[in-house]
This record gives structure tokens, C-alpha cells and sequence, in this order.
């Protein structure tokens, strides 16, 4: 988000004292627009691949939240710099566009399913958690779901780390459907009493070995 106000917003010609930061605003809003309509278009594209009701309905209600921002921002644009600045360039681009050429958000890239590079991410990270999950249950295979669940937590975890940061609240949504624990502290909690330690099964049944 931008804390410029909009009505403070407007278009400072190139002989007017505040230009250059005219100018530096206008590119700054621009870098956000461009930044929030691929954003959306990334949770419109996960909306049609999504796994589960619960992941359908997060991208959703994000689209439907990043849709309002872009509109927002869209308009600050066109009223800041930024709109010269576009008008200039003349580069075709989302943020072109719609601030530019007026196109309404769901027309403003090539196709609303167009593949975004962050589309792209959140899809190898998809395929990474499902692996992930598939090697811990043959690994913990015979011992408790929570064992399981705190093993690929933990693996998970660094593939989210190495995501860019506005993707990792949607990976989370995505690796919570293979039993993802995001809170640290509940993820290594202890099993409990007269549980194994490293197995979570009863001591009286477990079979590492470890008890007597």
C-alpha cells in the first residue's frame, strides 16, 4: 500500500518546483500496480487449479481483495506522474492498460488464466510440497500423523523461506492441505506423556526399540 493520500495526488509539469519527486511518486505507484495485477491475476489462475473448497475460497476472497487495491491504485495513477510517465513510454504492459487505454482489470493482460510468473512459482511449490509430503508418510510410515506433520513442517518450511514473500501466505494455504503446521512452537510441542519422544506412539507399543 501507498500512504499518499489520494487527493493530494496530481500531475506536476517538469518546470513546477516538486517535479523530480513527482516524478519518483509516479514510478512508485506504477511499480505497485504492476506488482498487485499480477498479484491477481496469480489468485485468479489459483482459483481454477485449487485442491480443496477452503484453498478455492482463500484465492477468491484474495482476488476479490487485490481487485479493489489494483482499482485504487489504478486510480492514483491516473492521477499522479505516473500517468505521463506511462503515456510516454508507451509500453504495452497491464499497467498501461488499464491506466492509459482504460481497459477494465480482467482485460488488462493477454488472457485472465495468463500463467504469471508467480502463478508459475506457486505451482512448482505445489508440486514440491506434494513430493515432500508423499517422502514423509513413507518415511513415517507406522508411527503418528503428528510425527508426520512435524517432519514435513519442517521441510516445508524451507521451500516457503525461499518463495518472494508476497507468495508465502499462499503457499501456507496450499501446504495446509498436506497437514502443514506453521506455528513453530506447536510444531515441536512434545507428544505428551508416556509417549515416544521421537514416534508419538505409546510407550507400551512403540516399536523403535528405545523403551524398555
Amino acid at each position: 500500500m501507498t500512504n499518499t493520500k489520494s487527493q493530494s495526488v496530481r500531475i506536476v509539469a517538469s518546470h513546477e518546483p516538486g517535479y523530480w519527486p513527482a516524478q519518483a511518486t509516479g514510478f512508485r505507484l506504477i511499480r505497485l500496480l504492476e506488482k498487485y495485477l499480477a498479484l491477481s491475476q496469480t489468485c485468479a489462475r489459483s482459483i481454477g487449479v485449487a485442491r480443496t473448497c477452503i484453498e478455492r475460497d482463500f484465492f477468491r476472497a484474495e482476488y476479490d481483495r487485490l481487485y479493489r487495491l489494483s482499482g485504487r491504485i489504478a486510480h492514483q495513477v491516473a492521477r499522479s506522474n505516473g500517468y505521463t510517465i506511462l503515456r510516454a513510454l508507451a509500453v504495452d504492459s497491464p499497467a498501461y492498460r488499464v491506466v492509459i487505454q482504460r481497459q477494465h482489470i480482467l482485460l488488462s493482460t493477454d488472457s485472465r488464466f495468463e500463467d504469471t510468473p508467480q502463478f508459475i512459482a506457486l505451482e512448482k511449490f505445489r508440486a514440491d510440497a506434494e513430493r515432500l509430503a508423499e517422502a514423509e508418510m513413507r518415511a513415517t510410515a507406522g508411527a503418528t500423523f503428528e510425527l508426520y506433520a512435524r517432519q514435513f513442517s519442517e521441510q516445508c518450511a524451507r521451500y516457503i523461506d525461499r518463495l518472494d514473500p508476497n507468495l508465502q501466505r499462499y503457499a501456507v494455504v496450499i501446504a495446509n492441505d498436506h497437514g502443514y503446521v506453521e506455528d513453530e512452537e506447536e510444531r515441536y510441542a512434545d507428544f505428551g506423556a508416556d509417549l515416544c519422544s521421537l514416534t508419538g506412539i505409546d510407550e507400551q507399543y512403540c516399536h523403535c526399540g528405545r523403551h524398555p
